[in-house]
């Protein structure tokens, strides 16, 4: 009797994990199966925008972008204030930011003649204001022909940080634009994953492009204004260039912008070639193509040089 119930009591045990195994594998099964809020069908076309799927999507694809957010102070409505009814998930995230690298810039600062720049893997290098002048003085050497749509913004405009803070305000401006790109690059694996035609890509492209414009406008207005202060303000440009923190950070961050700006247009030949019979292209003024040779001429060798910054390549 004991050896009998011995052996129905293993039968009903092994019986019992049997099913428990069964359980558990179909469990994993619909859990593999089925799509999750961030990878279900449609997922471009999100319109249900919270604070928590920005920080998820972040999370899973950009954990700079996701730092930047987390640490600009901001509650979740303010994050979300990026965002107008109807908007995409997806719509403004560069946007979201680019703004909130701003905030970050701002905190925490021992006083309002410095900022706290991020240069990536959760670190800000805080930079301390030398004496200035201000960008619209120097736009008299900015020809026509080179003043791109964001010159009355950011160079002209009376209270632009970009003009009253001159290379600092400028570099703030550069940063921004930087994160932003980062983390639209950061997302090509999203919009693959889920993009169903050329339409899906709209956002991807657009901002790209944008924050490819922006390099190289920040980065020749950057230029102009320390060779205009290297000929007609030396003490300025001296003050500036001793200033090791705020060299240091502008190598940092052009090598950043300059090696996603790169990776960008990889993916965008790579957009270009996958959807060959499109009726269309997103036609975007290519301010980076139109100022790379003033970018690259004899006149800003020298500060190009204090700088680090490379020759422009061309890639289109």
């Amino acid at each position: 009797m004991r050896a009998e119930h011995l052996e129905r009591k293993e039968r009903c045990c092994l019986e019992s994990v049997r099913v428990r195994f069964l359980l558990f594998a179909c469990a994993l099964f619909l859990i593999f199966s089925l799509p999750s809020a961030a990878y279900a069908d449609g997922a471009l076309k999100d319109a249900d925008v919270t604070a928590k799927k920005v920080r998820q999507l972040l999370s899973e694809y950009s954990p700079d972008a996701l730092y930047i957010i987390n640490h600009s102070g901001s509650s979740d409505e303010e994050i979300l204030r990026y965002w107008n009814s109807g908007n995409l998930l997806t719509d403004c995230i560069d946007t979201m930011v680019h703004e909130e690298f701003h905030v970050l810039t701002g905190r925490r600062i021992p006083n309002a003649r410095s900022e706290a720049i991020y240069i990536g893997n959760g670190k800000r290098t805080v930079i301390h204001f030398t004496p200035l002048i201000d960008s619209s003085e120097t736009a008299a050497t900015i020809p026509q022909s080179n003043r791109t749509f964001r010159f009355n913004t950011y160079i002209m405009g009376s209270n632009s940080a970009s003009n009253k803070l001159g290379v600092y305000g400028l570099l703030n401006e550069f940063g921004a634009y930087c994160w932003g790109l980062d983390t639209t690059v950061s997302l090509f694996p999203y919009f693959r994953q889920h993009a169903e035609n050329y339409d899906d890509w709209y956002r991807f492209i657009v901002e790209g492009e944008n924050d490819r414009n922006a390099y190289a406008e920040f980065l020749y207005w950057t230029l102009n204004y320390l060779e205009f202060t290297r000929v007609y303000h030396r003490d300025v440009y001296d003050k500036i260039m001793s200033n090791k923190k705020y060299v240091r950070t502008v190598k940092k961050i052009n090598r950043h912008f300059a090696q996603k700006i790169r990776q960008y247009e990889e993916y965008h030949s790579w957009i270009s070639s996958s959807y060959p019979n499109r009726s269309y292209s997103y036609r975007i003024t290519d301010a980076y193509e139109l100022l790379r040779p003033a970018i690259n001429a004899d006149q800003f060798a020298v500060v190009r040089r204090k700088l680090g910054i490379a020759l422009l390549p061309q890639y289109r």
